[in-house]
């Protein structure tokens, strides 16, 4: 049936990113296009005037960075987060990727 080559599939998916992980590195993941590829020392205060490592972000008052993540281990999920509102939205995408999970297994199995 379609077991196997589903399995496949994901072997294959899985196979191309982590290749993807280890060929990006070398070839510029994270280089300014506009210093020919060199990423400036941290400790060098002029080249970080762009913005670069503050990813582009004002400084200032109310700028501060929020974020988090979502591990699903299998039916359990790890939700990490930076504040309690980022966690918030995480716990309700993971209550509405398990909906669509127990969807998809009452309709296809």
């Amino acid at each position: 049936m379609m077991g196997p080559l589903l399995v496949t599939i994901g072997m294959l998916l899985i196979l191309c990113g982590i290749l993807l992980i280890f060929l990006v590195g070398p070839f510029g993941a994270g280089r300014d296009k506009a210093r020919g590829g060199q990423i400036p020392h941290p400790d060098n205060k002029d080249n970080c005037s762009d913005g670069l490592h503050t990813g582009n972000r004002p400084e200032g008052p109310g700028t501060e960075l929020r974020g988090g993540g979502i591990i699903m281990l299998g039916p359990i999920p790890i939700i990490l987060g930076s504040d309690s509102k980022s966690a918030l939205y995480l716990v309700l995408l993971v209550i509405i990727l398990m909906v669509l999970m127990v969807l998809y297994f009452l309709i296809f199995m």
